[in-house]
């Protein structure tokens, strides 16, 4: 099963190149890879970031009733 600590976190820097060849310093968006100001805004980054967090949930959730960890 995957969980945060299997790769998708929930807090990554931007993947995002400045100008000057720096990588950029601001936050990713939730489940995405890159900032507003790099394409984290555009509706089809915005989808693929909450389809990611969705599939994250799931995975969570079900690791979580396989090992009886979750309580209703």
């Amino acid at each position: 099963m995957r969980t945060a600590q299997d790769g998708i976190r929930w807090a990554v820097k931007c993947r995002a190149h400045r100008r000057d060849g720096e990588l950029c310093r601001r936050w990713a968006i939730r489940g995405g890879f890159v900032c507003s100001k790099h394409g984290g805004a555009s509706p089809q980054a915005r989808r693929k970031a909450r389809e990611r967090l969705v599939e994250l949930a799931a995975y969570n959730l079900l690791a979580a009733l396989q090992d009886g960890s979750y309580y209703h």
